[in-house]
């Protein structure tokens, strides 16, 4: 009978670091999403300054600072 307790302290570590992982992997995608919206607000803005200073066209800074992040962060 004593193999049977240690199975179930066995399953129940392993779940307690399953959900475990998933909390930690939950925070790193949350973090991930925070940083992804601060970056595209940055760029936002970046085109924003850049049609206000070339009266509706942006300007060559501004769209080469857009290429750079978004080379940067993989979108193509």
């Amino acid at each position: 009978m004593q193999g049977v307790s240690y199975l179930v302290a066995a399953y129940a570590i392993a779940w307690v670091g399953l959900f475990a992982y998933l909390a930690f992997l939950m925070m790193r995608v949350r973090g991930i999403r925070t940083e992804l919206a601060a970056a595209t607000e940055l760029v936002r803005e970046q085109q924003e300054r850049g049609k206000a200073q070339s009266n509706g066209h942006a300007s060559w800074e501004a769209n080469k600072q857009v290429e750079t992040y978004t080379n940067m962060s993989g979108e193509d």
